[in-house]
């Protein structure tokens, strides 16, 4: 209970309070694998990796097969930079579960991240066979095939994507980012309003609406 309790604090960022939790947890059970985990998480937030990493590394000594840690372990590996060995860890998680969406969706961004494109696809299709009502995933697959340049592709991947979630303003962004690649600017700045709509304060989206308006010659509403 302590260690849920923890991470959910660290989600909010009230990491003084998780350190508490934390330690509670391992005190009550220092062969508490997640504890150990979440203790990994909290010194990533924090941004000490090596630190994390030597947690993750205690919670798999405690549990060889716990998929948690692996995946949390790739995950900051993928924040250092070393896409290898968060590979590695994505594809040992997938090794203990090969249904934890998770995983798949998190090698996917990886391979995405080193440029593997086709790779980073194939990683996503599968974390969607498995968990098909998942946006995230969905949104994910659709920059891959709009880097790829499958513009096609990649508004498919978007529109479910807003089937499932409609109030995510950076997928509505994403999507307008492609009708803009297309040439389509008018569905472009509609999709601009909309993830406005969703987030006033997306400033990402009030730059590309403006710079689609003045590649209307609309100069007045780009200002």
């Amino acid at each position: 209970i302590y260690s849920e309790l923890a991470l959910s604090l660290i989600e909010l960022h009230e990491l003084e309070n998780a350190n508490d939790y934390i330690q509670s947890s391992i005190t009550m059970d220092p062969n508490n694998s997640r504890a150990w985990v979440v203790k990994g998480v909290y010194f990533a937030e924090l941004k000490e990796y090596d630190k994390a990493i030597e947690y993750y590394n205690k919670a798999i000594k405690v549990e060889p097969n716990n998929a948690f840690a692996w995946i949390n372990k790739g995950d900051t590996y993928s924040k250092q930079g070393d896409l290898g060995k968060a590979i590695d860890c994505y594809d040992k998680a997938i090794e203990i579960d090969p249904n934890d969406s998770v995983a798949w969706d998190s090698k996917g961004i990886a391979f995405a991240d080193r440029g593997d494109l086709t790779d980073a696809i194939d990683c996503y299709k599968r974390a969607i066979e498995i968990d098909p009502a998942n946006s995230v995933v969905w949104n994910n697959q659709g920059i891959a095939y709009a880097e790829k340049g499958d513009f096609d592709q990649a508004i498919v991947c978007y529109n479910k994507a807003i089937e499932i979630n409609p109030v995510n303003s950076m997928v509505w962004n994403n999507q307008g980012n492609v009708y803009s690649k297309q040439g389509n600017l008018n569905e472009a700045i509609a999709c601009y309003k909309k993830a406005i709509e969703v987030d006033p304060a997306n400033s990402i989206a009030w730059n590309n609406q403006g710079i689609a308006y003045a590649e209307k010659g609309d100069f007045d509403q780009a200002i």
